[in-house]
């Protein structure tokens, strides 16, 4: 999960990360948040935002849920 807008994080960087997994024969998902910056997730940051940090919290919890047999 990244924030388009992460100033530590290019998107070169990203496409990178893409393309390595994808290489990978194991189940990945890649989301790219608008408008979010590096810390999206942490309530305690400025760059925090509520609705992409949710949104990805339960994205993580899916795949997690679906490729690791994890409880929800």
């Amino acid at each position: 999960m990244y924030g388009a807008d992460d100033e530590t994080i290019p998107e070169a960087a990203i496409e990178s990360v893409r393309s390595a997994l994808a290489a990978q024969a194991q189940p990945f998902e890649i989301a790219v948040y608008p408008n979010a910056r590096h810390g999206f997730f942490c309530d305690e940051r400025d760059s925090y935002q509520p609705a992409a940090a949710g949104e990805a919290g339960t994205r993580w919890t899916a795949h997690f849920a679906q490729h690791l047999q994890m409880k929800r």
